[in-house]
């Protein structure tokens, strides 16, 4: 295996700066529903960015979701077939007293 060519190297790296995007972008906003749109194409557009960078050797798939933080729970399940030592998966999530953010990334080679 190429290690060049495997996103499963870069997976703490991605996770990281998704985090630092994630802040920047929310910081310690209030839910707003008028503002969810901008956060969401904000976060993808920097996350893009930044996984060309890492490699643009890949197929990248960002998903954002922004959720008002209310009484009620919240679950996100996602599953894949596909090559574990070159293909990964990222979820970073942010939270602070009116949101919920969870970012999940999914990497994939061409190969």
């Amino acid at each position: 295996m190429d290690r060049k060519k495997a996103f499963t190297p870069h997976l703490e790296d991605v996770k990281r700066k998704t985090e630092n995007i994630i802040t920047a972008v929310i910081r310690d906003s209030k839910y707003e529903a008028t503002q969810v749109q901008n956060w969401v194409d904000k976060i993808t557009h920097e996350c893009i960015d930044y996984l060309q960078q890492v490699n643009d050797d890949f197929k990248y798939v960002v998903s954002v979701i922004i959720m008002e933080k209310k009484t009620g729970g919240f679950h996100l399940f996602s599953t894949c077939y596909w090559d574990c030592d070159q293909d990964g998966t990222v979820t970073a999530r942010y939270d602070n007293p009116g949101l919920h953010v969870l970012v999940t990334i999914f990497g994939i080679t061409l190969d």
